[in-house]
């Protein structure tokens, strides 16, 4: 007894010995195959049953749960290589069938394992075990993968017992007295395992605790067999109710036959666009696998950051972890915003259709250039060239573009209607935007100013444009209406016209008056340097013309009747006809248009003399004195010669004379003074129709008028203003200086 009993315990020490011995090297073996990163590593062959006995419905939830298993517990690292085979078939079909040949399942074709896996038709025939047994390993050893993967791996999975030879067997291997399909298939495993089969499990589908044992005793390897659950080393057996449950548990099943040890899951879950890389990338890691994420952002969005377990990780990529249980990795990827710098060259602005500083990757966005007043666009530069306004650009990248405007340079077309020209300054071809012109018009002699038309309105001949377009400005010049002689020519007419007047007049009272002349000795002495023939014209001048208006005969007349007598209407005629032909060649500034102003003249002289003449002659006869109008030779000449020399008549050409029993200076003053008193009221008349309207009448009796009244009032004989001034010497005053004053205005101004 004692010898037995220490036999059974070093029996019982080397069963241990032999267990532990295969649970470690098993260990270090799939530890090694876990963390190994590239060649096949595992040979795993399904050898499931397709007999007859199992039903369709049954068959369908198998082929389910075992694609299931393969999209969601297989890795796809190229660690694994994946054979199915089925027994169940007819002879003529040879028993067994390889459905799925061996394949290196990675991250490309699960999907594809998978559908075959469904795509499976059952043998639906006996239960040829050995055959599938057979054929399985047979896949197995002759695949290209076999000398260099660790592993080679068979799961069995059957509801019942075999039933078909496949005479593997010689001799009767299980001790039962026979030899038969269960020696067939304890054959097929041996043989198996003494060429390299690692291990095989086996799945028993509410098979009795009879198969149950002769699995486990028998079949399932390394021996000793044990029962599952729990998977405490290599080599097991587990029965499950139906299919149905089979289905639901082989995904555990699958990851005990290749992680063999503790194993947690990974969910990688993604927000926003992107995708993240596993290393390494399996179905399910071994407590403490350092496992690296790696974040690929998608286009225009970027890894924000990691939550492991939700909590944050950080935005370092890639994150390196080790599994401690089942985890979940969150990557956050957000939309890169980029920035949209625009500069502006010139004067405008640029509007977006989204004002923004930064925009999303990809934005397109509208942009428009708006110049200013007096700019135009020209083009964009930097990172978008191009010459459309408006314009897009793509925001696929930081962007920076400069709008450039150009000043705008605008014609300024000056137009001439009438005869004139017009002066601008500045004086430029071209004018840019907002700039101010002055424009003067210069109308040639004979016309003048109107009025600016187009794009001014005014009528100051001399105003201001300001240029913001092309501009169009018309002046306008017509004819001028308004007459008056230029000041210089007038200034020396006078001057001429009143100097030889007075030198006459005092060489001619010398030589007819020598004691009662001014100054006569001087002017004694010129008067007898001239020749003989000239001192006695100077001298019958100075007794006739210069002596006093009472000397002389006049005509006799009834003194109520205004009627010239024929002396008169000559004296009158040749003063109207050379005063009209005087003043017409000043007006018309050409022989060949004389005509066209002398009926006006003519008409405006007669009025003139007229009226002159009438009003002397009714304030003469209202004090019961006559009076005569009698030509003035010298007057004539001098108003012909000067017209013609200077075109400013300052002359008349008539004088008066008086008769009566007593003469008076007051009355002689009185009669004077009408006259000149006369044309200054008719020239305020004439003023009055220039006001109106009535331009050319109203101008050239104004000056017919003033050049009458001025230089009649010259205190000089023949002229009636030696008569005021010997009477009354402040009314020749207050007279003379107004009639000059409003002679040299009207000649300034108009």
């Amino acid at each position: 007894m004692k010898r037995k009993l220490v036999a059974n315990l070093i029996l019982a020490l080397l069963v241990f010995f032999i267990v532990l011995s295969f649970q470690v090297s098993y260990s270090e073996s799939m530890s090694k195959a876990v963390t190994s990163k590239s060649g096949v590593i595992t040979q795993l062959c399904m050898i499931i049953d397709g007999s007859d006995s199992i039903g369709s419905a049954e068959w369908d939830a198998i082929k389910q749960g075992m694609a299931e298993a393969i999209e969601t517990a297989m890795p796809r690292d190229g660690a694994v290589e994946l054979t199915i085979v089925q027994f169940g078939y007819s002879p003529d079909e040879g028993y067994a069938r390889t459905e799925v040949p061996p394949t290196v399942m990675n991250s490309t074709n699960h999907e594809a394992l998978a559908n075959m896996t469904l795509a499976i038709t059952q043998g639906g025939v006996g239960t040829p075990m050995a055959h599938g047994l057979y054929l399985g390993w047979k896949e197995i050893s002759n695949s290209p993968n076999f000398d260099d993967a660790l592993y080679q791996i068979i799961n069995l999975a059957t509801d019942g017992e075999p039933n078909r030879r496949n005479l593997n067997a010689t001799s009767d291997l299980n001790g039962d007295g026979y030899v038969d399909q269960w020696d067939d298939v304890i054959a097929v495993v041996d043989k198996a395992v003494n060429e390299g089969l690692e291990e095989l499990d086996i799945e028993g589908i509410g098979i009795p605790d009879s198969f149950r044992d002769w699995f486990r005793e028998w079949i399932v390897h390394p021996q000793p067999g044990i029962l599952a659950p729990p998977f405490l080393k290599p080599g097991w057996i587990r029965v499950v109710a139906d299919a149905a449950e089979f289905a639901n548990t082989i995904e555990q099943k699958l990851l005990q036959v290749i992680f063999p040890e503790e194993t947690y899951r990974l969910a990688v879950n993604i927000v926003g666009n992107g995708s993240v890389s596993i290393d390494p990338d399996q179905a399910a890691y071994v407590n403490g696998t350092t496992v690296e994420a790696t974040a690929t952002p998608g286009s225009c969005y970027e890894l924000d950051h990691w939550e492991l377990d939700s909590i944050d990780a950080g935005s370092a990529n890639p994150i390196t972890f080790a599994i401690g249980g089942n985890h979940t990795l969150n990557a956050f990827f957000t939309p890169i915003e980029h920035t949209l710098t625009v500069n502006i060259n010139g004067s405008g602005a640029v509007t977006k259709n989204s004002n923004q500083t930064t925009y999303v990757c990809s934005t397109l966005v509208n942009l428009t250039a708006v110049p200013d007043p007096g700019w135009s666009f020209s083009h964009w530069s930097d990172d978008l060239t191009s010459a459309t306004n408006p314009e897009a650009i793509i925001m696929d990248s930081a962007k920076i573009l400069t709008a450039h405007f150009t000043q705008d340079q605008y014609t300024l077309t000056i137009n001439v209607m009438g005869s004139g020209s017009v002066v601008k300054n500045p004086d430029q071809a071209t004018y840019l935007h907002d700039t101010v012109v002055e424009l003067t018009a210069l109308p040639d002699p004979g016309w003048v100013f109107s009025q600016w038309s187009g794009d001014l309105t005014s009528t100051n001949s001399s105003d201001n444009i300001r240029v913001v377009d092309n501009t169009s400005v018309e002046a306008q010049f017509t004819e001028d209406q308004i007459w008056a002689p230029p000041l210089p020519e007038a200034a020396a007419g006078a001057v001429a016209t009143v100097a030889v007047t007075s030198t006459i007049t005092a060489m001619s009272s010398s030589l007819a008056n020598p004691a009662a002349s001014v100054g006569g000795s001087l002017w004694s002495r010129i008067a007898a340097a001239l020749p003989d023939s000239l001192q006695n014209l100077l001298q019958s001048y100075g007794e006739e013309i210069l002596a006093s208006k009472t000397q002389g005969e006049i005509e006799a007349r009834e003194i109520a009747r205004f009627m010239m007598t024929p002396a008169e209407l000559l004296a009158f005629a040749t003063g109207a006809v050379a005063l009209t032909f005087c003043f017409s060649y000043a007006i018309a500034g050409a022989t060949i248009q004389i005509l066209n102003v002398v009926p006006l003249v003519l008409v405006t002289v007669v009025a003139t003399e007229l009226i002159y003449w009438l009003t002397m002659e009714a304030v003469a006869r209202s004090m019961g004195i006559c009076s005569e109008y009698r030509i003035w030779p010298i007057g004539i000449v001098m108003l012909l010669v000067f017209s013609l020399a200077f075109r400013s008549p300052f002359c008349v050409a008539g004088r008066s004379k008086f008769k009566c029993a007593t003469p008076e200076k007051r009355s002689f003053g009185l009669i004077s003074l009408s006259g000149p008193v006369a044309c200054l009221l008719l020239g305020g008349v004439f003023a009055m129709l220039l006001g109106l309207g009535f331009e050319q009448l109203g101008s050239l009796g104004v000056m017919v008028c003033m050049t009458k009244a001025a230089f009649d009032l010259i205190p000089t004989r023949p002229m009636n203003g030696k008569e005021i001034f010997d009477w009354n010497k402040i009314v020749w005053l207050m007279l003379f200086l107004p009639s000059v004053a409003s002679y040299l205005f009207f000649i300034v101004n108009f």
